[in-house]
């Protein structure tokens, strides 16, 4: 095969490709896995409408009026097509496969239905919202969807200044990220909060203590899950008398410490009134210790640890 043969032959396999990679949804990925790693894969954000045809009144106008080939064809090109059907019984459903309904309705805080979830290809969750009547019709419903447009934009440009950022720059990069996202989604990012610690070490960028506090946050939620409460309260005690918090981060970290062990039960009464008084001495002018001290005298006033 000659060379102008050879070119032709591999610029119509590119073609090919390219016509399959841009060939439109036409139906729903059911899958939530599925659906995430074709949206990875593909550079697509991720569209998830939850729903439950078979109890809720709207779920079968958005079917009829929203969710058309039209729709598809349009949106597909830039989103990955997701759908949780949430059945009344889930008789109809494997245990395995109505577990990971439930599982995904509760990461990404599903309270209604139905439900839109906007993910980026970077898995981040950049818009979510109960589904209205009123945006039960096509042109409605497009517009909701592209309402949350520029935060997408703005979670992937903070993931690339992330990623060409060094040093301090880089730790305000990462700032700023966090702060964008859900409080749901930076637990999955210790590593970034980790590196956030460790490029201001110094501290003099303000972050240090910042993220140390939310570190230990993150700690004591995997110790409660293991039931090691005392655990999650020392660690809170521990970062109070390190010296490194503000006045308020040093408040709140006496407090939890105190609220923990006195969940934990495995301290005396007077113990966790005295790292409550530590909690007040740290930021007397601060208004959470009025609060504090109302709830110490609550304490004293049952007599239970």
């Amino acid at each position: 095969m000659n060379k102008r043969w050879t070119f032709l032959a591999c610029a119509a396999v590119v073609a090919i490709a390219l016509t399959a990679c841009a060939k439109p949804q036409t139906a729903w990925i059911t899958d939530l896995d599925e659906a995430l790693q074709a949206s990875q894969k593909s550079k697509k954000a991720l569209l998830i409408v939850f729903t439950g045809v078979d109890w809720d009144e709207k779920t079968p106008g958005l079917n009829e009026k929203v969710f058309t080939p039209e729709f598809f064809a349009k949106e597909s090109k830039k989103f990955v097509l997701c759908n949780v059907d949430i059945p009344r019984d889930g008789e109809s459903v494997a245990p395995e496969v109505m577990e990971r309904k439930y599982q995904g309705a509760t990461e990404y805080g599903v309270n209604t239905i139905p439900y839109l979830v906007l993910i980026s290809a970077d898995g981040d969750v950049y818009g979510a919202t109960a589904i209205n009547d009123d945006a039960i019709n096509p042109e409605a419903f497009t517009t909701l969807i592209h309402t949350y447009d520029e935060a997408g934009k703005t979670l992937v440009g903070l993931r690339k200044k992330i990623a060409k950022a060094s040093g301090i720059d880089k730790a305000t990069a990462i700032d700023e990220y966090l702060e964008k996202i859900t409080a749901s989604q930076r637990e999955k990012h210790e590593d970034l909060i980790r590196e956030v610690i460790t490029l201001d070490s110094d501290g003099k960028a303000g972050l240090k203590s910042k993220y140390l506090i939310q570190v230990t946050y993150l700690e004591a939620i995997n110790l409660y899950k293991e039931e090691r409460v005392a655990e999650a309260g020392a660690r809170f005690i521990a970062l109070a008398e390190s010296g490194q918090l503000d006045p308020a981060q040093e408040q709140e970290a006496w407090y939890m410490g105190a609220y923990m062990h006195a969940m934990s039960k495995e301290i005396q009464q007077e113990q966790v009134l005295a790292y409550l008084e530590k909690a007040i001495a740290a930021d007397p002018d601060n208004e959470s210790a009025a609060q504090i001290k109302l709830t110490m005298e609550q304490i004293a006033a049952t007599g239970q640890n």
